[in-house]
């Protein structure tokens, strides 16, 4: 089965994080601190400024010296989700090398970067192993490793949008009952 994958335009997902930094807000404004949600809520409002940072910083990355890996002024970045053998060797090697999750994150954003300024440092992204790839990916700002991981997880996930999801569901239930 071919990977789902997706063009994420910087403008396009700055409006999208924006556009959720303030259904975040306007619920919060709907519960009291001690509903149950209230954390999941800062907790996801604490990620979308993560992410709102790094889409920024993606945008004008082609401009800071310090970033040589990011070399070019584009407009957006491709990203895949992984396949099973993809997320199979990137989970094996972590073990191998003890790594937590910041590392996972790198193999999951080098295995799941489809075209992005940084695929340039390498002669064949494509054709490059795991390892070269996640060696140019770690000198990437955490911002974008934290979005760019988002981003592949929300590919790698079957059936992802088709559906509201269990947690989705009750989110919206408890919002709905707190708000009467």
């Amino acid at each position: 089965m071919p990977r789902q994958t997706e063009h994420f335009a910087f403008e396009e997902e700055l409006e999208q994080i924006r556009e959720q930094k303030e259904e975040i807000t306007d619920s919060m404004m709907q519960i009291s601190q001690e509903n149950p949600a209230w954390d999941d809520l800062i907790r996801t409002g604490n990620s979308l400024d993560t992410y709102e940072n790094a889409i920024q910083w993606a945008d004008e990355a082609h401009e800071d010296d310090s970033q040589p890996e990011w070399n070019d002024d584009v407009d957006g970045v491709t990203i895949a989700g992984l396949s099973g053998g993809e997320e199979a060797e990137a989970i094996d090697r972590l073990r191998s090398a003890d790594g937590g999750e910041k590392a996972r994150r790198n193999y999951y954003v080098a295995a799941g970067t489809v075209d992005a300024p940084y695929c340039d440092v390498l002669d064949d992204w494509s054709s490059a192993s795991i390892d070269e790839r996640v060696a140019v990916v770690s000198q990437l700002p955490p911002d974008y490793l934290e979005w760019a991981d988002a981003k592949v997880d929300e590919l790698t996930s079957v059936g992802e949008g088709k559906g509201n999801s269990f947690w989705r569901l009750y989110a919206e239930k408890r919002r709905q009952q707190t708000a009467k």
